[in-house]
């Protein structure tokens, strides 16, 4: 299991063809706000799963969105230490995700709520980020 989704074009030609057409700058929006919507379900999955103590965790979950050298991606992060008020050494989202051990030796087990909402929703990210990028250029050509 991969800790992201990887999306690329390869293999839907006539969906490749039909952006090609389209304003250099409209591509890099339609493809953007498509990768950007379709990973909703994983933020909100990610969010459902988080487990809650003071409820800041679960509060803090957002989707970041980057487009960098021509490759845009869309993540799902956890806040910031300062963000979720973390004054000790540690993160406490990696060690929810991961597990830990306590200073008696105790092993903690992971309660994997980033893992678990991208590999329950890989697929319909997959299928709907296809899906988003064919209904804007449908509207981007009306």
């Amino acid at each position: 299991m991969s800790d992201f989704i990887d999306i690329s074009m390869v293999g839907d030609k006539e969906l490749t063809k039909q952006l090609k057409k389209l304003d250099f700058k409209l591509q890099k929006k339609i493809v953007r706000q498509s990768i950007s919507k379709a990973m909703l379900p994983v933020r909100n999955a990610a969010i459902a799963n988080a487990p809650v103590d003071s409820g800041k965790l679960k509060a803090s979950i957002k989707r970041k969105n980057k487009t960098k050298r021509g490759v845009s991606r869309s993540s799902i992060v956890t806040g910031t230490r300062s963000e979720l008020g973390i004054k000790t050494k540690g993160y406490y989202p990696a060690a929810i995700e991961y597990g830990y051990k306590k200073k008696n030796g105790e092993h903690v087990p992971a309660k994997s709520f980033m893992r678990k909402a991208i590999s329950d929703n890989q697929t319909s990210v997959l299928n709907n980020v296809g899906k988003f990028i064919g209904n804007g250029i449908k509207k981007a050509n009306k």
